[in-house]
């Protein structure tokens, strides 16, 4: 069975940003750093916006 983290790691790999650093205190580990930048997508048809006011959202 394949292991997780080469699953994540090969599914896109030029989509993340890998560090690897040294092990923490006494780990025979080492420590992997991975970021992943995400994109906010807005609707470019400002139609399907909502917009709401503080008498309409429920508390």
């Amino acid at each position: 069975m394949p292991n997780i983290h080469n699953l994540f790691l090969t599914s896109n790999p030029s989509a993340y940003a890998v560090i690897l650093s040294s092990p923490l205190g006494s780990s025979n580990h080492n420590l992997i750093s991975i970021s992943c930048p995400l994109a906010l997508i807005i609707p470019q048809d400002s139609s399907k916006w909502k917009t709401f006011s503080s008498e309409q959202v429920p508390y």
